[in-house]
């Protein structure tokens, strides 16, 4: 009866380990990361201006939304974006 009992908590510790293998738990939102924020021409350009101003001012940018997430491949297209 004792090893019946073990038997059966190993197994179900093993299905659990086994079944969080297959579960993307990493990140739970609708949305991934972009790659990158900005083109090499983009960067380029920014460096340029952050030298030509100095040390006097910092270039800031204005970045959206967009420009750093998209959805996962798994969320409906257009259904899911709001009317402008």
């Amino acid at each position: 009866m004792e090893w019946a009992l073990v038997l059966l908590i190993g197994l179900v510790i093993t299905i659990g380990v086994v079944a969080s293998h297959f579960i993307d738990t990493s990140n739970p939102y609708p949305f991934k990361k972009k790659a990158q924020l900005f083109t090499n021409i983009e960067r380029g350009f920014y460096a340029l201006l952050d030298r030509a101003v100095g040390q006097d001012f910092k270039i800031v940018n204005r970045v959206r939304l967009n420009d750093i997430i998209q959805p996962k491949d798994s969320v409906g297209g257009e259904q899911n974006v709001p009317p402008h």
